[in-house]
């Protein structure tokens, strides 16, 4: 009997030696396939067009705030307070409330194709173009006749 119990405890111990090699086995598969995914995201995020699209949609952040706020203060789910902001002026602080929506929502997809495309040519322009850019880069006096780009 205590030689059967002596000859079970190396093959439990090579089984679980065994399992411990296939888990390692298995762990190191699975860093390798996470690192060729995480090198395939790094491509896709260096990709021109990809920064081109996050950096046109970070700059839409401010104009999505605004529009965010002025649709939570025009359909504020209190009955009195839009009783007061239809009827007061005759409806100017709701007209107000309508025009900055439209003016940021309604026109969002015009907004995010001028800020995209914007973004994708200071991306592919060249450096000292887009610095000399008059519409961008100085204020007046500095873009007139008489005076030097330098």
């Amino acid at each position: 009997m205590a030689a059967d119990v002596a000859a079970e405890e190396p093959a439990i111990a090579d089984a679980n030696g065994a399992a411990e090699e296939n888990r390692a086995k298995k762990e190191k598969k699975a860093r390798k396939g996470a690192s060729k995914f995480i090198e395939g995201v790094r491509k896709v995020e260096q990709s021109t067009v990809v920064r081109t699209v996050r950096s046109g949609l970070v700059n839409m952040i401010p104009v999505l705030i605004i529009g965010a706020f002025v649709l939570i203060i025009k359909t504020f789910p209190i009955d009195g307070y839009q009783k007061f902001i239809t009827t007061f002026g005759d409806g100017v602080i709701y007209s107000l409330f309508d025009l900055i929506y439209a003016a940021t929502f309604g026109v969002l997809s015009v907004y995010m194709t001028f800020s995209i495309s914007r973004s994708f040519m200071k991306s592919k322009a060249d450096p000292h173009v887009v610095q000399r850019c008059p519409s961008t880069a100085r204020p007046w006096p500095y873009w007139t006749a008489s005076k030097r780009w330098a």
